[in-house]
């Protein structure tokens, strides 16, 4: 491993995917590269009383590039709290019809009425004529409220808690709408209205398949429902299942980078599932389909990052720690500890194989530059190869004794008379030497010589006359020339 250091752009996509991938992941491990959206296409966000954001206008682009969009539109959106009031209201709404519903089963009877009503006039008459001196304040008492009188109004109560806190989920849910509708460009705006006229503003079937006359209306339900639809414009309906089996199964760190930046982006990547489409939300899902744009738990996000490490990275884990990760807490310290570890050893091995090369070049000085050494010729072996070859005729008649054996003296014969064919002369131009090929057979003889030695004079004398010829040639032409250009001189002179 080099301590030289790689940053998200300079990856190769390859360095990052395992095995076969199958088919194009969603949102790879690598960014695909777009053009920046200008900066005057772009509007002041008012986030709160005292707090301003500028947004560029979202003009369209890949898959991660919507979810970046998104994800600002959330955070304009937490910032404000708007979300967390819905969800408040929302559970007042729930209490409140759960006491509403249960109240009206307590409604009292219509005799408990009238008996009730009965007893109290029967109460003030005795009242009124016991008191009759009284002053002008005993007499303007209120009446006591009946039983019925005080259920109607806590029915009132209850409706009117359940309206008041429905309208704040509503005014809440359509704030999201208007904010998300305003931060698209022309051209994405006209596609996201289109798919909220048919999501919220028109009728629609049902999980059974009936007509429902009645629009769904602008809530967080159906505010999800239109981005997932606007997603879809890009991607497929099983985009969730497919990011997450990529993330899971195909992705690891590549060489050179650091454990920082990888985790980094594993988790940015991780963010973007819950808005991507699943099956779930298609027509392809069943009662028995589980929901899969839910992010990676902590618990399998750190197992995850610790296998899409190099084998090296999880023996040395398994080492120290001895069980697998139980989360995301404290995992990057202990995995850059890991990385600093692999470093150390990497370059003492890269140390001791660059002192080993030393040592051996130091041993064989006549090594080349790529490392390969020229081996040595053994003088010891030649000398014994030369001694091994003997020849006794030329020893003892004279001649290169060291150089044959006896069998293949070409000198002399076992008579010891000098061999007819040892040293052809002109006298003897057909003789052979024994263990060459015959020389009348070859092309390279004396009569081939001549011809060829002819055939170059030939060709010489060619070349010679054709560069006379043209000198001749471009002489005449310049004499007619100068002599023409001499003639319109004198004419003109005249």
């Amino acid at each position: 491993m080099s301590s030289v250091k790689k940053s998200l752009t300079e990856i190769r996509a390859a360095d990052a995917h395992r095995g076969n991938q199958r088919g194009k992941a969603p949102i790879p491990f690598k960014p695909e590269t777009v053009e920046k959206d200008e900066e005057y296409n772009s509007v002041k966000i008012k986030v709160t009383k005292d707090y301003e954001e500028r947004f560029v206008l979202f003009s369209g682009g890949t898959a991660e590039q919507m979810c970046k969009h998104f994800q600002q539109i959330d955070g304009v959106l937490k910032k404000q709290g708007r979300r967390e009031l819905s969800l408040t209201h929302e559970d007042k709404v729930k209490d409140a019809k759960e006491l509403l519903e249960s109240h009206t089963t307590m409604k009292p009877s219509d005799v408990e009425a009238s008996k009730e009503a009965s007893s109290d006039d029967d109460s003030s008459d005795d009242e009124s004529s016991s008191d009759s001196d009284s002053s002008d304040e005993t007499t303007k008492t209120k009446k006591k409220p009946t039983k019925l009188e005080r259920w109607k109004q806590q029915r009132d109560k209850l409706k009117r808690t359940i309206n008041n806190s429905q309208q704040i989920v509503d005014d809440q849910s359509g704030h999201a709408f208007r904010l998300q509708e305003g931060l698209f460009d022309v051209e994405p705006r006209a596609i996201y209205a289109k798919i909220h006229t048919e999501i919220c503003l028109q009728a629609y079937d049902d999980d059974d398949g009936n007509l429902v006359e009645t629009p769904r209306g602008q809530t967080w339900e159906t505010f999800r429902m239109v981005r997932v639809e606007f997603m879809l414009t890009v991607l497929k309906k099983d985009a969730a299942e497919q990011e997450r089996y990529y993330m899971l199964f195909n992705v690891v760190k590549p060489w050179g980078m650091s454990y920082r930046d990888f985790q980094m982006r594993m988790t940015t990547m991780n963010g973007y599932i819950p808005l991507l489409p699943c099956i779930k939300d298609s027509d392809m899902a069943t009662d028995a389909t589980v929901r899969m744009n839910v992010p990676i738990t902590d618990h399998d996000m750190a197992n995850l990052l610790l296998r899409a490490c190099q084998p090296e990275w999880g023996a040395q884990w398994a080492l120290v720690n001895g069980i697998l990760p139980q989360g995301m807490r404290g995992l990057l310290t202990k995995m850059e500890n890991i990385e600093q570890v692999m470093e150390t050893q990497a370059l003492n091995s890269k140390r001791q194989r660059n002192k080993e090369k030393i040592e051996q070049e130091k041993a064989n000085p006549k090594s080349t530059a790529k490392g390969y050494t020229i081996p040595r010729k053994d003088k010891s072996s030649t000398s014994e190869k030369r001694k091994a070859k003997h020849c006794q005729l030329c020893e003892k008649h004279g001649g290169a004794s060291h150089t044959h054996n006896t069998d293949n003296c070409r000198k002399w014969t076992k008579d010891g008379k000098l061999h007819p064919n040892f040293g052809r002369t002109k006298g003897n131009p057909g003789a052979t030497i024994p263990g060459k090929p015959d020389q009348k057979d070859s092309k390279y003889t004396k009569k081939n010589y001549l011809i060829l030695e002819k055939q170059l004079k030939k060709a010489e004398k060619r070349s010679k006359k054709a560069r006379k010829s043209k000198k001749s040639r471009s002489r005449r032409r310049r004499n007619t020339l100068y002599s023409s250009d001499e003639s319109s001189s004198s004419s003109d002179s005249e």
